[in-house]
This record gives structure tokens, sequence and C-alpha cells, in this order.
């Protein structure tokens, strides 16, 4: 997941060299990781992900919305459109998004991947049940 992630976030137009790029990188691998830190409150996101980079919290957040602000202003706003959400800007609510979206994307390549029988199998069990 890492690196699609780190993908769309180049294409988006958030420049790798900015400290909020990486912190993204790590919340998404928190994300993936373990169900528990996608429930649990963004500030000890942000604390976690402080502790892994030697930094503060605040740290952490100011860069990511800094992050963020970027690519709203200066990337593509299609992919923007379709990884982000433009509504809702607050950080926890895009962190949010672009893992949804991430992992739904996974989700349709490894459909998309699967041989046809055994997918023919599980559809005719799942049907007939």
């Amino acid at each position: 997941m890492r690196e699609r992630v780190q993908e769309i976030l180049m294409e988006i137009g958030i420049p790798a060299n900015l400290k909020g790029f990486k912190y993204i990188l790590d919340i998404m691998e928190l994300f993936e990781e373990d169900e528990a830190w996608r429930n649990a409150k963004m500030m000890i996101v942000y604390e976690k992900v402080a502790r892994m980079n030697k930094t503060n919290y605040c740290r952490v957040e100011k860069s990511i919305r800094y992050a963020f602000s970027n690519a709203v202003t200066y990337g593509d706003l299609a992919l923007v459109e379709k990884y982000l959400s433009v509504v809702n800007v607050t950080n926890g609510n895009l962190l949010h998004t672009l893992y949804a979206r991430v992992s739904e994307e996974q989700r349709e390549e490894k459909k998309a991947n699967l041989p046809l029988k055994l997918f023919r199998k599980k559809r005719k069990r799942w049907l007939t049940t």
C-alpha cells in the first residue's frame, strides 16, 4: 500500500520533500496495520507518528495540513477530487478518505486479477446458498 499511496500523493501534487508527505505515508501504514488506528482520535495517531519521527504531534498535524493544502492549491484537481474530499478538508477526513479510496482500488485490482473460474465458482456457491 505504501508504494501506491506514494504514487498517488506525487500525482496529486504533493512534493515528496515535504515532511507531511512522509507523515501521510506513515499514517497510511498505521491504518493498514491495525483497524484500531483508523478508529482512534487523530491526536493519538499524530502522537504515534511524532514518536516514530522524533518530533511532536503539533508539527505532524501542521505538516500534513500544509501538504494537503498544497495539493488542493497547486495539484491536479481531478485527482484530488478522485482520492480526497474537497468538501470537508480536515486532516482526519482527508486521511480516512485517502485510505478508503486506495483500499477500494486495491480490492478491485485483486478482484480483476482473480482467475475467471475461481470467481465463477465462488459466485455460484454464493448464489445457491
